[in-house]
């Protein structure tokens, strides 16, 4: 006990000596100290206990492995799968606009120069790809139950926006 100041970790100690002076029996010479010999392996053993321990975080009640842990990353790509899915779904002309606006980064005059046709053509196509895409991944329901439970209907309408673009 004097090595381990615990109780319970001195009979840990012994008991995990005896089970390796067994497995080991056929290594101890009959010339030497049986004591010398169980003692050696009781201070390796205590030895590699302490060495390993000394790395190893006591975290009983869990706080320090949450620190730790970092959140799942399938959720944004389960996310992303739906949106390509969502945008598949889409009328060609209406997944056209909404991929050279939103995705390509081109302005409205660019992307009706493209398309070859109006630009309120092109905007209209737009608006109405993003408002599919909002039914196609259910964005809608979201959006109208932050309205009501923040009451601030810009906001909630600008991060949707932000969303689709």
């Amino acid at each position: 006990m004097s090595l381990t100041r615990a109780r319970h970790w001195a009979d840990d100690l012994v008991q995990d000596t005896l089970e390796r002076a067994w497995r080991a029996r056929a290594s101890f010479r009959p010339e030497s100290d049986l004591r010398i010999w169980l003692f050696t392996i009781l201070r390796n053993r205590f030895t590699d206990g302490y060495r390993r321990q000394r790395h190893t975080v006591q975290d009983v009640d869990g706080e320090h492995a949450i620190r730790l842990s970092s959140p799942a990353e399938q959720n944004w790509r389960l996310q992303y799968g739906d949106l390509l899915a969502a945008i598949e779904r889409l009328p060609p002309d209406s997944r056209s606009a909404l991929v050279l606006i939103s995705g390509a980064g081109l302005t409205f005059e660019e992307a009706a120069k493209v398309c070859g046709c109006p630009v309120s053509t092109v905007k209209s196509r737009v608006q109405r790809a993003r408002r599919l895409l909002m039914e196609f991944v259910d964005i809608a329901p979201a959006r109208k139950a932050r309205r009501a439970t923040r009451g601030d209907e810009a906001a909630s309408a600008k991060s949707t926006e932000a969303f689709l673009q």
